[in-house]
């Protein structure tokens, strides 16, 4: 290692120093000359170097006066240092290497409700694995935010991961994925996104996003199957929303899936603050409404139920997969008896290996709730995806290792996930679950549905 230096003695001085322990600067600014710091016990002192000048010391040399040289080089340096720490560039050199991974969530949004469990789940997931020696005995470094359900603050974020070198994302929202997913085309980064939008699952216009879950589009399309079977041709039903591209999503193919089954939607309603809700529902029922379809978070559809018992409506209700969690169970209460809900995950509840493997590893509360269980198994595909590319993985080679996985288990908690590099809608099935009050509980009515 070339050093900055002076007199012989002082080449002398420094001449045992090694490598281990030092901190560098990434290979990314190399066109900087490398910077080395050490803080080093020899005999009975200590020295800290950077690139052999002494910067603090005890013992023998403890109170040396430093030449002129040491002293400009002193001052320098540890602006210099204190610059990197800042901009945090400053690494150290015997950190283990790490596969990093970036993760866009929302905990505090207008959908934290589901978004702060689906978080906690992805993260535990990764802390459970690293545990056991991470992926190929390489740990994984989650590195993620809290953006709000906010797509300006989803993209700045983004690009702050790009300069982590991450090789992965999950994502949450579907208006932050569909407007970053030209963007991680472009980059080569996957995204598995908590958005289930179909259209993010072609892969000739969107290469590197993979949804892991039923797709919105899919979902309703088991509801108006089911709705059709029980009411027949001509039947009226009615779709709340959520007012934002989420809620949106799979309106036009609920369109068209209506008009093959002879269906009439009455209406689209976006579900935003100034909707009377208990009015609505009164006068969708007056005009012949057989049914509701609910389009959106947990929160916003307990208050949808909620109106729904004061109306005195008595039309079939549905949700799609993001409409319960557990507080929305308890706090409806025996109102939402006979709610049919398209589950894209298993119920925390049951008895199947996956269920009992997050069980085994982090017995709490809220790792029994149904989002967290969804956030889980969703790390999980990823992680098999990041085996299977191997050491040292690239975003190209972790996107053609998932395009690999053919069937792979989550334990049940997901149906079977298959990926190709002509589609990237991993799970097509899904059951529809119904609440019992007497049972205090939403248990299956159907075995699993295709909603192609």
């Amino acid at each position: 290692m070339r050093q900055h230096g002076g007199s012989s003695q002082r080449d002398h001085r420094y001449q045992q120093q090694r490598h281990e322990g030092y901190t560098a600067l990434p290979a990314s600014l190399s066109s900087f000359r490398p910077i080395f710091f050490n803080t080093r016990l020899t005999g009975d002192h200590y020295l800290s170097t950077i690139n052999g000048v002494v910067l603090c010391q005890s013992g023998a040399y403890a109170g040396r006066p430093l030449d002129l040289e040491e002293a400009l080089m002193k001052r320098t340096v540890i602006i210099f240092l204190a610059l990197l720490a800042l901009t945090g560039l400053l690494v150290t050199a015997d950190t283990p290497p790490t596969i990093k991974v970036g993760g866009i969530f929302d905990l505090t949004g207008a959908t934290g409700d589901v978004g702060a469990p689906y978080s906690l789940g992805v993260r535990d997931y990764i802390d459970t694995m690293n545990a056991r020696g991470g992926v190929n005995g390489t740990r994984v470094e989650l590195i993620w935010t809290d953006y709000r359900y906010n797509v300006a603050q989803a993209t700045e974020f983004y690009n702050s991961q790009l300069k982590n070198k991450v090789v992965a994302i999950i994502g949450w929202g579907t208006g932050d994925t569909l407007a970053l997913a030209p963007v991680v085309a472009t980059d080569r980064i996957p995204f598995l996104s908590a958005s289930y939008d179909e259209s993010l699952t072609v892969t000739s216009r969107n290469p590197y996003n993979f949804v892991v879950g039923v797709t919105y589009s899919s979902q309703i399309r088991v509801i108006l199957r089911h709705f059709a079977a029980a009411n027949g041709r001509g039947a009226k039903i009615a779709i709340f929303h959520h007012a934002s591209a989420f809620g949106e999503s799979p309106l036009a193919d609920a369109e068209a899936e209506a008009a093959s089954l002879g269906l009439v939607i009455a209406e689209k309603i976006p579900m935003d603050a100034s909707l009377d809700m208990t009015a609505k529902l009164r006068s969708l029922q007056a005009a012949g409404v057989k049914g509701v379809i609910i389009q959106n978070v947990a929160v916003p559809t307990l208050n949808l139920i909620r109106a729904y018992s004061a109306a005195g409506a008595t039309m079939q209700l549905y949700g799609l997969n993001w409409t319960v969690n557990e507080d929305m169970i308890r706090l409806a209460g025996p109102a939402l008896n006979g709610f049919i809900y398209a589950a894209a995950t298993a119920f925390p509840d049951e008895n199947l290996p996956g269920l009992e493997e997050i069980r085994a590893a982090r017995n709490t509360p809220i790792s029994r709730s149904m989002k967290y269980v969804q956030g889980w198994a969703t790390a999980r595909v990823l992680f098999e995806g990041l085996r299977l590319a191997g050491p040292n993985p690239t975003g190209e080679q972790v996107k053609a290792a998932l395009e690999r996985l053919n069937g792979f288990s989550t334990g049940g908690i997901f149906d079977a996930v298959t990926f190709t590099p002509a589609s990237h809608m991993g799970v097509h099935r899904l059951r529809l679950y119904q609440f019992q009050s007497a049972q205090n509980r939403f248990s299956p009515i159907t075995d699993y549905l295709s909603g192609r």
